[in-house]
C-alpha cells in the first residue's frame, strides 16, 4: 500500500498538480457553499426568531391585557390554555423577584415529608412554636367561603421566623397597616375597612383603634378616636408632612399621612396632594409584648387582605412586611403544604434574572436538530396603568418566557446546508475531471518528456535533446530549452576535461567546499544558569522522569531569555547559556536571571527541590565556527565566557552573581540591589575577582 502511495503522490506529477488544484478549488468551492448555507440558514433562523417573537408577542400581550383586569384566576387559566392548546410552548410568570406565578400547584407534598410543627397545625389547627418559628393557622372562615370551599377546617399556615421584639414599634406598625390599607383599597374592597379596623382593636389589646380621615379631617373609615380632632390632624394633612404622635388623655395616636400616589387617582381627585391621614391609637407596651403585637397585626392584616380574591396583594404585602424586618422570614403555606410564599425563595434561574436587571427583552436558542427551542424573554415594564396594583416604585413587575419548538425550522436547515454541500461537490468532481484532461494534455505530456530527457543524461547519454523546446515559449517550453543548453553545457565540461588536470579540479572542489563563514569580535554579556540538586536527583528517579523535569525547568528559563531578547547558546545537560547583545545587555542580562531564579523556585516541590545559580559576565567575544570539517558549531568564545560560567559554579542555589564590569553598566537600577561579595580566587587570575550579588529590592 505505502508503495502505491509513494508511486502516486511522488512520481506522477499529474497527480501532485491535481491534488494541489482540487484542493485549492474544492476548498474554495466548499467555502463557498458553507458562506452560502450560513446565510441562508442565518435569514432562517432571522425568520424563525420573527415568528417566535410574533407569537410570544401576541402571548405576552393577551396576559399583560388579562392582568390588567385584575383576575388573578383568569391569568392562571390562560396560561394553562396556552400550554393546552400549543403544545410545543412553554409559557411562564415571574414576579418583580424571580418566583414563578400563575403556574399550575404542584402536586401535594407527602405528609410525611412535611415538617412536624406544619404536619401538626394542618392537622390539629392552634397556634404553634417550634423554636424560634411561630405557625399561626388560618382558619376557613365562613367570609372566605366565597373562594375556599366550606369543607376544609384550614386555608393554611402563617409561619414567622426569628419574629423581632426589638426596634421601632410605631414606625414597623404603622408601614404594615399603612400598606394593608393601601391593598385594601386598591382591590377596590374598601368596604373590609371598618371590619378590618375594628377586628385589629378587639384582636390586638394595645392598639385602641385605628382610623382614616379624609383632607377635610372628617372620618372615612374606623371608629372616632378620642381627642383626634380635625385641628390636631391640620399638620398631618398638608402636603410633604411627615409621621407624627400625638398625645391623647387616653393613647398616644400615631399620625401616618397618606399623600396620593399614582394607584390612588381612581378614587380620589388626581389634583389633590394628600389623601387623608391614619390614625393608630396605641397603649403603652412592654419590650416583651412587642413580638405578641406584631404576630397578631401581620395574622389580622394578611387575613383581610386575603379577601380581596387578588394573589399578588398577599405577596406584597408579605413582601412589606419582610422588608420591616419584623421576621428573618415569612412564609405562607396552603391548606395541603404547599409553599404559597416565602422571603427565602430560591434565586431565579439567570435569563430571567438578566431581564429583571437589564429591563431588555433577549432570545435565545439551544440544542440541535428536532431538540432546538427559541426561547424569549421579554420583562413586564411597570408601566403608568399597572402602578393601580402594583404601585410605582419598581421599574419592572415581573418577566415572561415563552419557549417554542423549532426543530421543524432546524431540519430545514439542515437539508438546506446538505443540499448546498452536495451540489458543491458534483461541481467540484466535474470541474477535477475536466482539469485532468487538459493538465495531462497541456502540461505533463511535456514535463513527462523532460524527464525522460533528464533520466537518459542520468545515465550518460548525452545524445538526447526535449522536442519543441523554445526559448520564447512557455514556461514548461522555456524548462527544456534550459534542459538542452544544459546539455550542450555537459557535453562541452567532457571535452574541457581534456585539458585540464584531475588535481586542479579536485582542489577547486576542495576549496569551495571548506569555505567558511567570517569569524567576528564583538562586545556582548553572557548568562550561565546551573540547577542545583539535579545530580542527587538524578540518581534517585528513573531517567524518563528525569528528563520530563529537566524540560519544565529548562522550558521556563528559555521562556525568560526569549522575552528579555537574549540569544541562547547552547544547552549542556542542566546547564543554560546565553548571550545578550545592544545597548542594554548588562540590564535585560541581570533581570533574566533574577526572573529565571525566581520562576525556578516557584516550581519547587517536596519531590523536586532544584534551585538554580546565575552566572553573568561582560566584555570582548568572537562569534565564529569551531569544530572539524565535519562538524561545526557556531558559537562565542573567550575569557569572558570562562568567567561566567566560573561565576554560575560559584553561586549557590537561587543567587545571581554577577562582575564588577556588569555591576557597573548596570548603574543604579530601580528595582535591583547589588551586594557586594567576598572576591572569588578564579582560575586563571592572578587577583581575587570582585563579585556581586544581585536581589529584587
Amino acid at each position: 500500500m505505502n508503495r502505491v502511495l509513494h508511486a502516486l503522490l511522488f512520481r506522477r506529477m499529474v497527480v501532485k498538480i491535481f491534488a494541489a488544484l482540487g484542493l485549492v478549488v474544492g476548498a474554495t468551492l466548499l467555502f463557498l457553499a458553507w458562506r452560502t448555507s450560513d446565510a441562508e440558514i442565518s435569514a432562517l433562523k432571522n425568520e424563525t426568531k420573527s415568528s417566535a417573537q410574533k407569537i410570544a408577542d401576541s402571548m405576552i400581550g393577551s396576559i399583560e391585557h388579562t392582568m390588567l383586569q385584575g383576575e388573578g384566576v383568569v391569568v392562571t387559566g390562560l396560561v394553562r390554555s396556552v400550554r393546552t392548546r400549543v403544545p410545543d410552548a412553554e409559557l411562564h410568570i415571574f414576579d418583580p423577584r424571580g418566583v414563578e406565578v400563575f403556574g399550575e400547584k404542584p402536586p401535594a407534598p407527602a405528609r410525611d415529608a412535611l415538617p412536624a410543627p406544619l404536619r401538626a397545625t394542618l392537622a390539629a389547627g392552634g397556634r404553634r412554636v417550634d423554636g424560634n418559628r411561630i405557625l399561626r393557622p388560618i382558619a376557613n372562615e365562613t367570609r372566605c367561603h366565597e373562594c375556599h370551599a366550606s369543607g376544609p377546617p384550614l386555608r393554611g399556615v402563617l409561619e414567622l421566623h426569628d419574629l423581632t421584639t426589638t426596634g421601632a414599634r410605631d414606625q414597623v406598625l404603622a408601614t404594615i397597616l399603612e400598606d394593608a390599607f393601601i391593598r385594601v383599597m386598591t382591590a377596590e374592597q374598601k368596604d373590609l375597612l371598618d371590619g378590618y379596623f375594628a377586628e385589629l382593636a378587639k384582636t390586638t389589646p394595645s392598639i385602641r383603634g385605628v382610623a382614616v380621615y379624609d383632607p377635610a379631617g372628617d372620618l372615612s373609615f374606623g371608629s372616632e378616636l378620642p381627642g383626634v380632632t380635625p385641628e390636631a390632624l391640620a399638620g398631618s394633612l398638608k402636603p410633604g408632612a411627615k409621621r407624627s404622635s400625638l398625645t391623647t388623655q387616653s393613647a398616644r395616636v400615631e399620625l401616618v399621612p397618606l399623600p396620593m400616589q399614582e394607584r390612588c387617582v381612581q378614587c380620589h381627585d388626581d389634583d389633590a396632594k394628600v389623601r387623608g391621614v391614619m390614625a393608630i391609637a396605641l397603649a403603652e407596651l412592654p419590650g416583651t409584648g412587642v413580638a405578641n403585637e406584631l404576630e397578631l397585626v401581620v395574622d389580622t392584616s394578611l387575613r383581610v387582605i386575603m379577601l380581596s380574591s387578588l394573589g399578588r396583594m398577599i405577596t406584597g404585602f408579605l413582601d412589606t412586611v419582610a422588608a420591616t424586618g419584623v421576621a428573618k422570614n415569612l412564609t405562607l403555606y396552603d391548606d395541603a403544604g404547599r409553599t404559597y410564599y416565602t422571603t427565602a425563595a430560591a434565586k431565579p434561574p439567570s435569563h430571567v434574572a438578566s431581564a429583571l436587571a437589564t429591563k431588555a427583552m433577549s432570545w435565545s436558542m439551544s440544542g440541535e436538530g428536532p431538540q432546538e427551542r427559541v426561547q424569549i424573554v421579554q420583562p413586564l415594564l411597570n408601566e403608568k396603568r399597572c402602578h393601580r396594583c402594583h404601585g410605582s416604585k419598581d421599574a419592572v413587575r415581573g418577566a415572561v418566557t415563552v419557549s417554542l419548538s423549532t426543530g421543524h425550522a432546524a431540519e430545514l436547515r439542515s437539508k438546506a446546508r446538505t443540499r448546498a454541500v452536495l451540489f458543491m461537490g458534483f461541481a467540484l468532481a466535474a470541474i477535477l475531471a475536466l482539469l485532468y484532461l487538459l493538465l495531462g494534455y497541456l502540461v505533463i505530456r511535456p514535463v513527462r518528456q523532460i524527464g525522460d530527457v533528464a533520466d537518459a543524461v542520468g545515465h550518460g547519454n548525452l545524445d538526447v535533446t526535449v522536442a519543441r523546446a523554445r526559448a520564447d515559449g512557455d514556461e514548461v517550453s522555456r524548462l527544456g530549452h534550459r534542459i538542452n543548453d544544459m546539455i550542450e553545457g555537459l557535453r562541452t565540461e567532457l571535452h574541457m576535461r581534456r585539458f585540464v588536470s584531475k588535481g586542479t579540479a579536485a582542489a577547486a572542489r576542495g576549496a569551495a567546499r571548506d569555505a567558511a563563514p567570517l569569524q567576528m569580535r564583538r562586545p556582548g554579556t553572557v548568562l550561565f544558569t546551573d540547577i542545583r540538586g539535579f545530580t542527587a536527583y538524578s540518581e534517585t528517579v528513573p531517567p524518563e522522569r528525569v528528563v520530563e523535569m529537566l524540560n519544565r525547568y529548562l522550558q521556563v528559563q528559555a521562556d525568560i531569555v526569549d522575552r528579555y531578547h537574549g540569544d541562547i547558546d547552547k544547552y549542556v545537560g542542566d546547564e543554560l547559556m546565553a548571550v545578550f547583545e545592544g545597548d542594554d545587555a548588562d540590564a535585560r542580562a541581570v533581570a533574566c536571571a533574577v526572573d529565571m531564579v525566581e520562576a525556578v523556585e516557584r516550581l519547587r516541590t517536596e519531590t523536586e527541590p532544584m534551585r538554580v545559580g546565575a552566572g553573568i559576565s561582560r566584555g570582548e567575544m568572537v562569534h565564529g565556527p569551531i569544530g572539524s570539517k565535519n562538524r561545526q558549531d557556531f558559537t562565542v568564545i573567550g575569557d569572558v565566557v570562562n568567567i561566567g560560567a566560573r561565576l554560575c559554579s560559584a553561586a549557590p542555589g537561587g543567587d545571581v552573581i554577577v562582575s564588577q564590569a556588569v555591576r557597573d553598566a548596570c548603574g543604579d537600577a530601580a528595582n535591583l540591589v547589588f551586594e557586594p561579595l567576598e572576591p572569588l580566587a578564579l582560575k586563571g587570575k592572578r587577583e581575587p575577582f570582585p563579585v556581586y550579588r544581585v536581589r529584587r529590592a
